[in-house]
Protein backbone atom coordinates (compact mmCIF):
# COMPACT_ATOMS: atom_id res chain seq x y z
CA UNK A 1 0.00 0.00 0.00
CA UNK A 2 1.28 3.34 -0.96
CA UNK A 3 1.25 5.79 2.28
CA UNK A 4 0.92 9.14 -0.15
CA UNK A 5 -2.45 8.96 -0.72
CA UNK A 6 -4.00 12.08 -3.15
CA UNK A 7 -6.68 13.73 -1.29
CA UNK A 8 -10.09 15.32 -2.56
CA UNK A 9 -8.68 18.00 -3.86
CA UNK A 10 -5.55 16.14 -5.74
CA UNK A 11 -3.13 17.03 -3.14
CA UNK A 12 -1.43 14.83 -0.98
CA UNK A 13 -1.53 13.43 2.66
CA UNK A 14 1.30 14.95 5.19
CA UNK A 15 0.47 12.53 7.76
CA UNK A 16 -0.44 9.57 9.39
CA UNK A 17 -3.28 11.45 11.03
CA UNK A 18 -4.48 13.10 7.62
CA UNK A 19 -3.99 9.67 6.02
CA UNK A 20 -6.70 8.28 8.00
CA UNK A 21 -8.50 10.81 7.75
CA UNK A 22 -9.03 10.33 3.82
CA UNK A 23 -9.43 6.68 4.20
CA UNK A 24 -12.19 7.42 6.54
CA UNK A 25 -13.86 9.99 4.65
CA UNK A 26 -13.46 7.25 0.95
CA UNK A 27 -15.39 4.18 2.58
CA UNK A 28 -17.80 6.58 4.35
CA UNK A 29 -18.64 7.67 0.95
CA UNK A 30 -18.47 4.25 0.02
CA UNK A 31 -20.62 2.44 2.56
CA UNK A 32 -23.41 5.10 2.71
CA UNK A 33 -25.30 6.49 0.44
CA UNK A 34 -28.55 8.39 -0.39
CA UNK A 35 -31.74 6.59 0.56
CA UNK A 36 -34.06 5.67 -2.45
CA UNK A 37 -36.84 7.97 -3.58
CA UNK A 38 -40.23 7.75 -4.20
CA UNK A 39 -42.46 4.67 -3.14
CA UNK A 40 -40.98 2.00 -1.19
CA UNK A 41 -40.16 -1.71 -2.09
CA UNK A 42 -42.88 -3.98 -2.36
CA UNK A 43 -41.46 -7.36 -2.93
CA UNK A 44 -43.33 -9.91 -4.47
CA UNK A 45 -45.04 -12.49 -2.42
CA UNK A 46 -44.00 -15.85 -3.51
CA UNK A 47 -45.48 -19.59 -2.22
CA UNK A 48 -44.53 -20.69 1.60
CA UNK A 49 -41.49 -23.37 1.55
CA UNK A 50 -42.38 -26.77 2.35
CA UNK A 51 -40.22 -26.74 5.44
CA UNK A 52 -40.37 -23.81 7.12
CA UNK A 53 -37.43 -22.12 8.66
CA UNK A 54 -36.60 -22.52 12.11
CA UNK A 55 -36.88 -19.80 14.56
CA UNK A 56 -35.65 -21.85 17.60
CA UNK A 57 -32.78 -21.10 19.72
CA UNK A 58 -28.94 -22.67 18.29
CA UNK A 59 -28.71 -26.18 19.62
CA UNK A 60 -25.31 -27.22 20.97
CA UNK A 61 -24.46 -29.55 17.75
CA UNK A 62 -25.23 -26.07 15.63
CA UNK A 63 -22.60 -23.88 17.83
CA UNK A 64 -19.97 -26.95 17.37
CA UNK A 65 -20.53 -27.28 13.66
CA UNK A 66 -20.04 -23.55 13.04
CA UNK A 67 -16.64 -23.49 15.09
CA UNK A 68 -15.47 -26.32 13.32
CA UNK A 69 -16.46 -24.44 10.05
CA UNK A 70 -14.35 -21.60 10.79
CA UNK A 71 -11.29 -21.08 8.45
CA UNK A 72 -7.83 -21.02 9.97
CA UNK A 73 -5.44 -18.56 9.80
CA UNK A 74 -7.75 -15.81 9.03
CA UNK A 75 -7.76 -12.27 10.12
CA UNK A 76 -9.36 -11.53 13.49
CA UNK A 77 -11.59 -8.92 14.50
CA UNK A 78 -11.22 -5.68 16.52
CA UNK A 79 -11.37 -8.00 19.71
CA UNK A 80 -8.73 -9.79 18.47
CA UNK A 81 -10.11 -13.22 19.32
CA UNK A 82 -8.90 -15.45 15.87
CA UNK A 83 -10.91 -18.94 14.97
CA UNK A 84 -7.82 -20.88 16.30
CA UNK A 85 -8.34 -20.29 19.93
CA UNK A 86 -12.25 -20.85 20.00
CA UNK A 87 -11.39 -24.14 18.16
CA UNK A 88 -8.68 -25.23 21.16
CA UNK A 89 -11.55 -24.10 23.74
CA UNK A 90 -13.35 -27.53 23.35
CA UNK A 91 -16.29 -28.30 25.24
CA UNK A 92 -16.34 -25.58 27.78
CA UNK A 93 -16.39 -23.19 25.99
CA UNK A 94 -18.60 -24.40 23.05
CA UNK A 95 -21.44 -24.36 26.74
CA UNK A 96 -20.30 -20.62 27.59
CA UNK A 97 -21.03 -19.78 23.93
CA UNK A 98 -24.14 -21.94 23.25
CA UNK A 99 -25.43 -19.55 27.01
CA UNK A 100 -24.77 -16.65 25.30
CA UNK A 101 -26.34 -17.22 22.01
CA UNK A 102 -29.27 -18.12 23.73
CA UNK A 103 -29.26 -14.88 25.73
CA UNK A 104 -29.18 -12.70 22.49
CA UNK A 105 -31.70 -15.04 21.55
CA UNK A 106 -34.33 -14.35 24.25
CA UNK A 107 -33.22 -10.51 24.38
CA UNK A 108 -32.31 -9.54 21.06
CA UNK A 109 -29.37 -7.54 22.58
CA UNK A 110 -25.62 -8.38 19.97
CA UNK A 111 -22.69 -7.41 22.12
CA UNK A 112 -21.40 -3.61 20.30
CA UNK A 113 -17.86 -4.72 19.13
CA UNK A 114 -19.85 -7.55 17.36
CA UNK A 115 -21.16 -4.55 15.39
CA UNK A 116 -17.76 -2.50 14.96
CA UNK A 117 -15.67 -3.81 11.81
CA UNK A 118 -11.85 -2.97 10.75
CA UNK A 119 -11.48 -2.19 6.92
CA UNK A 120 -8.24 -2.71 5.12
CA UNK A 121 -7.78 -1.09 2.10
CA UNK A 122 -6.15 -3.86 -0.74
CA UNK A 123 -5.11 -2.98 -4.17
CA UNK A 124 -7.52 -3.81 -7.22
CA UNK A 125 -5.33 -2.21 -9.87
CA UNK A 126 -4.37 1.07 -11.24
CA UNK A 127 -2.57 4.32 -9.70
CA UNK A 128 -1.86 2.88 -6.04
CA UNK A 129 -2.33 6.75 -4.64
CA UNK A 130 -5.79 6.83 -5.80
CA UNK A 131 -8.01 5.39 -3.08
CA UNK A 132 -10.81 4.55 -5.74
CA UNK A 133 -8.16 1.80 -7.16
CA UNK A 134 -8.70 0.15 -3.33
CA UNK A 135 -10.90 -2.39 -2.28
CA UNK A 136 -11.97 -2.68 1.73
CA UNK A 137 -11.34 -6.20 3.23
CA UNK A 138 -13.42 -5.92 6.34
CA UNK A 139 -12.75 -7.89 9.20
CA UNK A 140 -15.74 -8.84 12.08
CA UNK A 141 -15.28 -10.21 15.66
CA UNK A 142 -14.86 -14.02 14.82
CA UNK A 143 -17.52 -15.03 17.85
CA UNK A 144 -20.02 -12.95 16.08
CA UNK A 145 -19.25 -15.06 13.34
CA UNK A 146 -20.67 -18.25 15.16
CA UNK A 147 -24.02 -17.13 15.73
CA UNK A 148 -23.74 -15.74 11.65
CA UNK A 149 -23.00 -19.01 10.78
CA UNK A 150 -25.77 -20.61 12.65
CA UNK A 151 -28.51 -17.90 10.82
CA UNK A 152 -26.48 -19.06 7.54
CA UNK A 153 -27.13 -22.80 7.94
CA UNK A 154 -30.79 -22.44 8.08
CA UNK A 155 -31.03 -19.33 5.37
CA UNK A 156 -29.07 -21.33 3.27
CA UNK A 157 -31.70 -24.46 3.20
CA UNK A 158 -34.64 -21.97 3.26
CA UNK A 159 -32.91 -20.14 0.37
CA UNK A 160 -32.35 -23.49 -1.84
CA UNK A 161 -36.48 -23.62 -1.74
CA UNK A 162 -37.24 -20.49 -2.18
CA UNK A 163 -34.82 -18.91 -4.70
CA UNK A 164 -35.04 -18.59 -8.37
CA UNK A 165 -33.59 -21.35 -10.57
CA UNK A 166 -31.88 -18.46 -12.67
CA UNK A 167 -29.87 -17.79 -9.55
CA UNK A 168 -26.29 -19.89 -9.22
CA UNK A 169 -24.55 -17.52 -7.08
CA UNK A 170 -23.79 -18.60 -3.34
CA UNK A 171 -25.74 -22.01 -3.81
CA UNK A 172 -24.03 -25.12 -3.06
CA UNK A 173 -23.91 -27.36 -6.05
CA UNK A 174 -24.24 -24.57 -8.55
CA UNK A 175 -21.46 -22.42 -10.52
CA UNK A 176 -20.56 -20.22 -12.90
CA UNK A 177 -19.50 -22.88 -15.21
CA UNK A 178 -22.89 -23.97 -15.06
CA UNK A 179 -24.20 -20.68 -16.01
CA UNK A 180 -21.64 -20.24 -19.00
CA UNK A 181 -22.67 -23.88 -20.42
CA UNK A 182 -26.19 -23.21 -20.46
CA UNK A 183 -26.05 -20.00 -22.02
CA UNK A 184 -23.85 -21.40 -24.64
CA UNK A 185 -25.87 -23.93 -25.55
CA UNK A 186 -29.13 -21.43 -25.75
CA UNK A 187 -27.42 -19.28 -28.23
CA UNK A 188 -26.35 -22.56 -30.01
CA UNK A 189 -30.06 -23.48 -29.97
CA UNK A 190 -31.72 -20.63 -31.18
CA UNK A 191 -29.06 -20.08 -34.29
CA UNK A 192 -29.44 -23.67 -35.10
CA UNK A 193 -33.55 -22.73 -35.40
CA UNK A 194 -32.49 -19.50 -36.72
CA UNK A 195 -33.87 -17.23 -34.00
CA UNK A 196 -32.45 -14.06 -32.95
CA UNK A 197 -31.48 -13.19 -29.71
CA UNK A 198 -29.88 -10.09 -27.88
CA UNK A 199 -28.11 -10.69 -24.49
CA UNK A 200 -27.60 -7.39 -21.89
CA UNK A 201 -25.07 -8.08 -19.54
CA UNK A 202 -26.12 -5.80 -16.76
CA UNK A 203 -23.61 -4.79 -14.34
CA UNK A 204 -24.63 -2.78 -10.89
CA UNK A 205 -22.91 -0.42 -8.89
CA UNK A 206 -21.06 -1.25 -6.09
CA UNK A 207 -23.74 -3.53 -5.76
CA UNK A 208 -23.28 -4.55 -2.12
CA UNK A 209 -22.34 -1.25 -0.71
CA UNK A 210 -26.12 0.05 -2.10
CA UNK A 211 -28.66 -2.03 -0.43
CA UNK A 212 -31.39 -0.13 1.34
CA UNK A 213 -31.82 -1.56 4.64
CA UNK A 214 -35.71 -1.13 4.91
CA UNK A 215 -36.48 -2.62 1.65
CA UNK A 216 -34.01 -5.64 2.49
CA UNK A 217 -36.09 -6.36 5.59
CA UNK A 218 -39.02 -6.33 3.83
CA UNK A 219 -38.23 -8.80 0.90
CA UNK A 220 -37.05 -10.91 3.79
CA UNK A 221 -40.36 -11.17 4.96
CA UNK A 222 -41.93 -11.76 1.88
CA UNK A 223 -39.88 -14.33 1.58
CA UNK A 224 -41.25 -16.36 4.64
CA UNK A 225 -38.15 -15.63 6.73
CA UNK A 226 -38.80 -16.08 10.24
CA UNK A 227 -39.72 -12.51 12.07
CA UNK A 228 -37.32 -13.66 15.10
CA UNK A 229 -34.42 -13.81 12.39
CA UNK A 230 -35.48 -10.35 11.25
CA UNK A 231 -34.93 -9.12 14.25
CA UNK A 232 -31.37 -10.11 15.17
CA UNK A 233 -30.27 -9.46 11.30
CA UNK A 234 -31.57 -5.80 12.13
CA UNK A 235 -30.06 -6.06 15.65
CA UNK A 236 -26.63 -6.85 14.15
CA UNK A 237 -26.95 -4.28 11.58
CA UNK A 238 -28.30 -1.32 13.43
CA UNK A 239 -25.63 0.80 15.22
CA UNK A 240 -22.82 -0.85 12.91
CA UNK A 241 -19.66 1.04 12.44
CA UNK A 242 -16.43 0.72 10.62
CA UNK A 243 -12.93 1.77 11.30
CA UNK A 244 -10.08 1.73 8.48
CA UNK A 245 -6.81 -0.06 10.11
CA UNK A 246 -3.64 1.14 8.28
CA UNK A 247 -0.51 -0.87 9.28
CA UNK A 248 -1.08 -0.64 12.99
CA UNK A 249 -2.98 2.85 13.63
CA UNK A 250 -6.57 2.54 13.35
CA UNK A 251 -9.15 5.56 12.09
CA UNK A 252 -11.79 7.33 13.85
CA UNK A 253 -15.04 5.12 13.86
CA UNK A 254 -18.11 6.21 10.82
CA UNK A 255 -21.64 4.63 10.93
CA UNK A 256 -22.63 2.34 7.96
CA UNK A 257 -26.40 2.74 6.39
CA UNK A 258 -26.23 1.14 3.59
CA UNK A 259 -25.19 -1.93 2.38
CA UNK A 260 -25.01 -5.34 3.35
CA UNK A 261 -22.04 -6.05 5.83
CA UNK A 262 -18.59 -6.55 4.13
CA UNK A 263 -17.09 -9.55 5.79
CA UNK A 264 -20.73 -10.92 7.42
CA UNK A 265 -21.01 -15.13 6.64
CA UNK A 266 -24.95 -13.74 5.97
CA UNK A 267 -24.62 -11.30 3.34
CA UNK A 268 -24.55 -12.89 0.14
CA UNK A 269 -27.44 -14.42 0.83
CA UNK A 270 -29.46 -11.86 2.10
CA UNK A 271 -27.95 -10.43 -1.40
CA UNK A 272 -29.34 -12.70 -3.57
CA UNK A 273 -32.63 -12.68 -1.63
CA UNK A 274 -32.83 -8.62 -2.95
CA UNK A 275 -31.91 -9.53 -6.51
CA UNK A 276 -34.32 -12.19 -6.75
CA UNK A 277 -37.13 -9.57 -5.45
CA UNK A 278 -36.10 -7.08 -8.16
CA UNK A 279 -35.68 -9.85 -11.01
CA UNK A 280 -39.43 -11.11 -9.78
CA UNK A 281 -40.87 -8.09 -10.44
CA UNK A 282 -38.84 -6.77 -13.87
CA UNK A 283 -40.18 -10.08 -15.14
CA UNK A 284 -43.22 -10.56 -13.56
CA UNK A 285 -45.48 -11.52 -17.08
CA UNK A 286 -43.09 -12.04 -19.40
CA UNK A 287 -42.06 -15.79 -19.91
CA UNK A 288 -38.48 -15.00 -21.96
CA UNK A 289 -36.65 -16.44 -25.18
CA UNK A 290 -37.73 -20.00 -26.03
CA UNK A 291 -35.02 -22.46 -25.20
CA UNK A 292 -36.71 -25.76 -26.44
CA UNK A 293 -40.40 -26.83 -27.91
CA UNK A 294 -41.98 -26.26 -24.20
CA UNK A 295 -39.30 -24.34 -22.04
CA UNK A 296 -38.20 -20.44 -21.97
CA UNK A 297 -35.58 -18.38 -20.24
CA UNK A 298 -35.38 -14.93 -19.38
CA UNK A 299 -32.04 -14.33 -17.47
CA UNK A 300 -29.20 -16.11 -16.13
CA UNK A 301 -27.65 -14.77 -13.23
CA UNK A 302 -24.24 -15.89 -10.78
CA UNK A 303 -25.26 -13.20 -8.04
CA UNK A 304 -25.43 -9.78 -8.85
CA UNK A 305 -23.66 -10.85 -12.50
CA UNK A 306 -26.90 -11.03 -15.10
CA UNK A 307 -27.60 -12.75 -18.80
CA UNK A 308 -30.84 -10.68 -19.67
CA UNK A 309 -32.22 -12.35 -22.67
CA UNK A 310 -34.83 -11.02 -25.44
CA UNK A 311 -36.04 -11.38 -28.89
CA UNK A 312 -35.60 -7.64 -30.10
CA UNK A 313 -34.13 -4.79 -28.90
CA UNK A 314 -37.72 -2.73 -27.80
CA UNK A 315 -38.11 -5.82 -26.21
CA UNK A 316 -34.65 -5.20 -24.38
CA UNK A 317 -35.06 -1.69 -24.02
CA UNK A 318 -38.18 -2.66 -21.90
CA UNK A 319 -36.34 -5.18 -19.88
CA UNK A 320 -34.06 -3.34 -18.78
CA UNK A 321 -35.94 0.18 -17.85
CA UNK A 322 -38.13 -2.02 -15.58
CA UNK A 323 -34.87 -3.53 -14.29
CA UNK A 324 -33.45 -0.50 -13.46
CA UNK A 325 -36.54 0.75 -12.09
CA UNK A 326 -36.95 -1.63 -9.84
CA UNK A 327 -33.70 -1.39 -8.78
CA UNK A 328 -33.87 2.11 -7.09
CA UNK A 329 -35.88 1.04 -5.00
CA UNK A 330 -33.53 -1.67 -3.13
CA UNK A 331 -30.67 1.21 -3.66
CA UNK A 332 -28.90 -0.14 -6.51
CA UNK A 333 -28.43 1.33 -9.62
CA UNK A 334 -27.57 0.10 -13.37
CA UNK A 335 -24.00 0.71 -14.08
CA UNK A 336 -24.34 2.33 -17.99
CA UNK A 337 -20.83 2.54 -18.52
CA UNK A 338 -20.44 -1.34 -18.11
CA UNK A 339 -23.58 -2.57 -19.24
CA UNK A 340 -23.03 -4.62 -22.07
CA UNK A 341 -25.45 -6.01 -25.15
CA UNK A 342 -24.64 -9.02 -27.58
CA UNK A 343 -26.52 -10.32 -30.49
CA UNK A 344 -25.48 -12.88 -32.25
CA UNK A 345 -25.07 -13.54 -35.90
CA UNK A 346 -23.55 -17.16 -38.01
CA UNK A 347 -21.21 -17.12 -40.66
CA UNK A 348 -19.10 -20.08 -42.22
CA UNK A 349 -16.38 -20.58 -44.35
CA UNK A 350 -17.69 -22.17 -46.85
CA UNK A 351 -21.68 -21.36 -47.22
CA UNK A 352 -23.96 -18.53 -47.07
CA UNK A 353 -24.92 -17.46 -43.74
CA UNK A 354 -28.67 -18.95 -42.44
CA UNK A 355 -31.19 -16.84 -42.90
CA UNK A 356 -32.73 -15.25 -39.36
CA UNK A 357 -35.72 -13.01 -38.46
CA UNK A 358 -32.61 -10.02 -38.20
CA UNK A 359 -29.07 -10.30 -37.88
CA UNK A 360 -28.52 -6.53 -37.15
CA UNK A 361 -27.04 -5.52 -34.34
CA UNK A 362 -29.36 -4.32 -31.25
CA UNK A 363 -29.92 -0.79 -30.30
CA UNK A 364 -31.37 -0.41 -26.88
CA UNK A 365 -31.27 2.59 -24.36
CA UNK A 366 -29.32 2.32 -21.23
CA UNK A 367 -30.15 5.39 -18.92
CA UNK A 368 -31.88 7.09 -21.82
CA UNK A 369 -27.90 6.90 -24.15
CA UNK A 370 -28.61 4.77 -27.46
CA UNK A 371 -25.94 1.48 -27.32
CA UNK A 372 -25.21 -0.65 -30.13
CA UNK A 373 -24.37 -3.91 -29.68
CA UNK A 374 -21.51 -6.28 -31.00
CA UNK A 375 -22.35 -9.22 -32.42
CA UNK A 376 -20.67 -12.63 -32.01
CA UNK A 377 -19.45 -14.09 -35.17
CA UNK A 378 -20.12 -18.24 -34.99
CA UNK A 379 -18.38 -20.62 -37.44
CA UNK A 380 -20.19 -24.08 -36.95
CA UNK A 381 -19.91 -24.36 -33.48
CA UNK A 382 -16.79 -22.21 -32.68
CA UNK A 383 -17.38 -20.02 -30.05
CA UNK A 384 -15.44 -17.29 -29.03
Amino acid sequence: MNDNIRKVDGSFVKSTVERLQRWKEYFNELYNHDLPQGPAAAPPIIDPPTVPMSDAEPTVEEVKLAIHSLKNNKAAGLDHVAAEALKAGGEVLVIRLHSLFKLIWTSNVIPANWKKAAVIPILKKGDNRECKNYRGISSLSIVGKVLMKIIQSRLQKHCEMTSREEQAGFRPGRGCSDQIFTLRRLMEERIRCGRRTVIIFIDFKSAFDCINRPALWRALAAEHIPVKIIELLQTAYDGSTSQVRIHDEVSEEFPIMTEVRQGDVVSPLLFNIVIDAIMRKAFEGRRGVQASTDRFITNLMFADDSAIFAEDDTEATHILYDIARHSKLYGLKVNAEKTKVLTHRRLTNDRPPRQCADQTSPTISISGVPRRGEEIKMWDHQWW
